[in-house]
């Protein structure tokens, strides 16, 4: 039996919405939603920002079917508005003709005044394309909204008001900012109701769920098998990072693609893992012009990836390069690699998969991350290492400071062009003390070393440094 038989994607979550034309969507409120709801009992305006796909439309949708379900104590007319290239005005007056008579030749302030007694909830999605062309006309239409308790203003742009111009500082402060953006609490009930199981108690789902609950104890995760909690988590934290939020979570739900859920769902058993999740992303790269946190980890991966390595290897470098792709907040050390694969590899298996690829140089442990890195270099966390040892050496903060000003110079200057530089300052206070990045180790009492593997990586960067010459010809 395969997972599209058992499990059941919910579209009604995945489309997008159009205010004028949808009349009633799925909505699950989330603490956003909530906030936003409760600010309308206090405000007359509010401005809710966030990325395309962060779900701003549909609750705006969800907001004029609480009114009319009579569900909110607001009895007001709703006035819907998508901005477009028209002008803000004449777009008004097309908006308005069920509730008074306009022309043509009538200006902003002649039909202010004729609305002034009116009770109206305004809701304009795609506000910010009358920000960028009428900018006068806001201001004037959000003067009055201020200063007029009938009325109510709520509206859907993508940026903060000084992002399209610097002084929109003043029509910004005439609104309630609420910033659209759903926490992982949030993000993990929508996942869950995207999921309707047709039959509970299947075995494929009861394997599963039970493999599941050997990753994690909390029980959310077993409404969302056969994903992965640690797939789970990856995909919140970057699509809401690097994507749009809430429509890419169902692009992916509901992708054929090469790594997507819906082709995952044609198979018979196992978990989505951080390994299919990794093929997905790389499809996603292939298309998107996204700006990586660190391209260098992307540019490691796919070279390790081109290597002879078995099956188990190759899983092990893909989770751990969404990790270093991403700068995830995930640790994969050997106990979580194995919960990472607990549906395919045993214990020794990671093991011996680890040991081989650490033998080749491929993968490298971080102490102070507690965590596998496909890169072995300076990226240490100076901070950590020295305030441990600080009692140790009898320094200050002061002299901590100092030190790592001339480091991350030199480590700058290492990573630009790949020379050996020895990082070292000198600290007198009981004695001559010295704190040095090596690639070996100084054995003595009055020193510590933080040790790295420099001429590795002088080479690996040269390496880098030759493929990319290679591409521009």
């Amino acid at each position: 039996m395969k997972y599209s038989e058992v499990i059941t994607l919910n579209f009604t979550f995945s489309k997008s919405i159009n205010i004028l034309f949808d009349k009633k969507n799925d909505y699950i409120e989330t603490k956003t939603a909530k906030k936003a709801l409760s600010a309308l009992n206090y405000h007359n305006a509010l401005a809710l920002i966030g990325p395309f796909g962060s779900g701003k439309s549909a609750f705006l949708l969800y907001l004029e079917n609480l009114i009319k379900e009579k569900k909110i104590n607001l009895d007001y007319h709703i006035i819907k508005i998508v901005a477009n290239n028209e002008n803000f005005t004449n777009q008004l007056k097309e908006s308005i003709q069920s509730i008074i008579d306009t022309n043509k030749h009538q200006t902003l302030f002649e039909i202010l005044e004729q609305i002034k007694d009116k009770k109206i909830l305004f809701l304009i999605d795609e506000f910010g394309k009358f920000l960028e062309n009428d900018a006068l006309e806001i201001q004037a239409f959000t003067e009055f909204i201020n200063k007029n308790i009938n009325i109510k203003l709520v509206v859907a742009l993508h940026q903060s008001f000084t992002e399209y111009r610097k002084d929109f500082s003043k029509i910004q402060g005439r609104f309630e900012n609420i910033i659209f953006k759903d926490d992982i609490e949030d993000s993990l009930k929508i996942l869950q109701k995207s999921f309707v199981y047709n039959k509970k108690d299947t075995s494929l789902i009861k394997n599963v769920q039970e493999l599941i609950s050997k990753v994690s104890d909390e029980d959310i995760f077993l409404g969302i098998a056969p994903l992965h909690p640690f797939s789970t988590l990856a995909i919140i934290e970057i699509f809401n990072k690097f994507f749009q939020n809430q429509r890419s979570i169902f692009s992916f739900l509901f992708s054929y693609e090469k790594g997507g859920f819906s082709e995952f769902l044609e198979k018979e058993e196992g978990l989505y893992t951080l390994s299919e999740l990794y093929d997905y992303l790389y499809y996603l790269l292939e298309i998107y012009d996204i700006s990586l946190i660190d391209k260098e980890a992307h540019y490691i991966s796919l070279k390790r990836l081109n290597s002879d390595l078995s099956l188990i290897e190759k899983d092990i470098i893909k989770a751990i390069s969404i990790i270093d792709i991403f700068k995830l907040n995930l640790e994969l050390n050997e106990e979580q690699l194995y919960k990472a694969f607990i549906d395919r590899y045993s214990k020794e298996d990671i093991k011996k998969a680890i040991n081989t690829l650490q033998s080749k140089n491929f993968i490298t442990f971080l102490v102070n991350k507690n965590s596998f890195s496909l890169v072995e270099d300076v990226n240490i966390d100076l901070s950590k290492e020295l305030n441990q040892k600080k009692a140790i050496l009898h320094i200050t903060q002061k002299d901590i400071n100092k030190f790592f000003h001339k480091t991350y110079l030199a480590k700058e200057f290492f990573i630009e062009y790949g020379n050996k530089i020895f990082f070292e300052q000198s600290y007198k206070q009981e004695g001559d003390y010295k704190i040095i990045i090596s690639d070996e180790i100084y054995k003595n009492e009055k020193s510590i070393t933080i040790k790295t593997d420099l001429k590795k990586n002088i080479q690996f960067k040269q390496d880098m440094k030759n493929e990319r010459i290679k591409a521009n010809y």
